[in-house]
């Protein structure tokens, strides 16, 4: 019998706690995609965590107790800004795009993350501080490798969702807006082989690379991770290293690999690349290591970009390059283009620009002069860590 009783008040109890549970209504559609969508699910998840009961409804927007979401406020010239407003049990989220709206979300969530687990939530706007912001930094990036080894193997970190959506998670919660990846890294012979042998079929050129199932089953996890970063504000980048479409441990393809073909070559992929991936933003190459001057990518990258069915940017490493070239190329290339240059070497941190001993003879390695009046490029500085990633 007092176990019974024991029982039922502990049933009374849970049941009491489940009709307390406060309740947020999110104004927006529950189906939405895109870094909107992604964000109202960062939000949910972060008040569900707390105990508090989640409707998502585009229509209720009278409802108490709610999170009201928008994107398009022009007010603003950038697609990341975001202000929040409270009052009358609302809190209202305005983005200048869907970027900017995410933010917002993401905002609100972090104020429920570090809220006491304890704390009413029958008022969200009283907890949620008025905010308006737009980033100071346009470009904040991570820039990584894609390395030759994952791609053979099914089992590595190349192929696994649950790796992806866990670092772009992280990477849109610390407002990281570029995934740059250089590509490729060979661990075993230290070279940085061509990627598109790797992820491309070429039409005039249909032997040079990995074989063909291969190469489909690396491109379609390419496709699927740029999807993934765009869907949470991320843009992506692609940089190859070298012109060559030799590939480590595989046989030369039967091919000429004269300057003709490699252009040839090179055009049809990019223009493949950027017509097949619609979230891939911006494509490029290194020229100083790469073993080509710099007409060959005047006759081949840009080129193929502009055979493409859309626009996408295109970007190039400025170290041991020729800067008056380099400028000569930015300018030939009517769409935007972004120089990527070492701020200060490989050595990460330094507050101040490293001179003299190896860095005296090392200029295109660290801070270049491209910063002038009147330039037709954006800048990318990289702070290094000298290593792969």
């Amino acid at each position: 019998m007092r176990l019974y009783i024991v029982l039922l008040v502990a049933l009374c109890l849970l049941a009491s706690a489940t009709m307390a549970a406060d309740k947020v209504t999110i104004v927006a559609d529950a189906a939405q995609q895109g870094p909107v969508g992604w964000g109202v699910k960062q939000l949910k998840n972060e008040l569900m965590a707390h105990g508090v009961e989640v409707t998502i409804d585009a229509t209720a927007q009278g409802a108490p107790n709610r999170v009201v979401v928008t994107a398009g406020d022009k007010k603003w010239p950038d697609n990341e800004a975001f202000e929040i407003k409270t009052g009358n049990n609302a809190v209202t989220i305005s983005g200048s795009g869907d970027t900017g709206a995410m933010y917002g979300l993401l905002e609100v969530a972090e104020t429920v993350r570090y809220t006491a687990n304890d704390a009413s939530f029958a008022n969200l706007s009283a907890l949620v501080k008025p905010k308006s912001a737009s980033p100071a930094v346009r470009y904040r990036g991570m820039n990584n490798f894609l390395h030759v080894q994952p791609l053979f193997d099914p089992t590595s970190w190349y192929y696994q969702d649950d790796y992806w959506e866990k670092y772009l998670d992280q990477l849109a919660w610390s407002r990281i807006n570029f995934l740059d990846w250089h590509a490729t890294y060979d661990f075993e012979t230290t070279a940085f082989p061509n990627i598109f042998p790797y992820i491309i079929k070429s039409d005039q050129f249909p032997q040079v690379g990995v074989p063909d199932e291969q190469k489909e089953r690396n491109f379609a996890i390419f496709k699927k991770c740029c999807k993934m970063a765009h869907e949470r504000g991320i843009h992506v980048g692609l940089m190859s290293y070298i012109a060559s479409w030799k590939v480590p441990g595989n046989e030369n393809p039967p091919y000429d690999e004269s300057d003709a073909n490699l252009i040839a070559y090179t055009r049809e992929v990019v223009r493949k690349i950027v017509d097949e991936v619609p979230e891939l933003d911006v494509v490029g190459f290194r020229i100083g290591e790469s073993g080509r001057p710099e007409n060959f990518y005047d006759l081949s990258y840009i080129p193929g970009l502009l055979d493409a069915k859309r626009e996408c940017n295109l970007y190039t490493r400025t170290w041991a390059a020729s800067p008056e070239k380099v400028r000569s190329l930015a300018k030939s290339y009517p769409g935007k283009t972004i120089l990527e240059m070492k701020y200060n070497g490989e050595h990460l941190g330094m507050p101040y620009i490293v001179q003299g001993e190896r860095m005296s003879g090392w200029a295109s390695y660290s801070y270049e002069d491209y910063m002038t009046a009147n330039m037709n490029y954006d800048v990318v500085w990289q702070i290094r860590i000298d290593g792969t990633n």
